[in-house]
């Protein structure tokens, strides 16, 4: 049974949702956090307090797959600065690779099949939505 890790990152904060299973049975499973924010990215001591936050979280869990929903480098819909510096900290923490995936490439996975998600919030929905992607 795979263990996953979908993040959506939004301004200063890590939307987490973590999903056990495989695609026909999978289930959310309950964490300490369902939001991680970078409180001051110009912070040495806040930036330090993310890396460690996160890395054991990404410990504890033992993740076979981490997803990062990947954002725009370029024009009106880019990414801000804080977003790429903590998909940075999330890939240095991080024990298997962690996989980049556009929001095209998981609308796409999820056209062919009909998954009711449910048992998140409504801001854990991509979160969720790129976990399934994973599993």
């Amino acid at each position: 049974m795979a263990k996953v890790c979908g993040i959506e990152i939004k301004g200063s904060a890590a939307i987490i949702v973590v999903l056990e299973g495989d695609t026909s049975n999978f289930k959310v499973i309950p964490t300490e956090f369902k939001k991680l924010n970078l409180a001051d990215s110009t912070s040495q001591a806040d930036v330090k307090v993310f890396y460690e936050t996160i890395s054991e979280f990404f410990n504890t869990h033992q993740f076979d797959k981490i997803g990062i929903k990947a954002r725009g480098t370029k024009g009106k819909f880019a990414g801000g600065a804080t977003t790429f510096k903590i998909e940075g900290l999330i890939q240095l923490a991080a024990t298997p690779p962690v996989i980049l995936m556009h929001g095209a490439t998981v609308k796409a996975r999820l056209k062919k099949e009909t998954v009711v998600f449910e048992g998140v919030h409504s801001y854990q929905l991509e979160a969720m939505r790129l976990g399934y992607c994973l599993l």
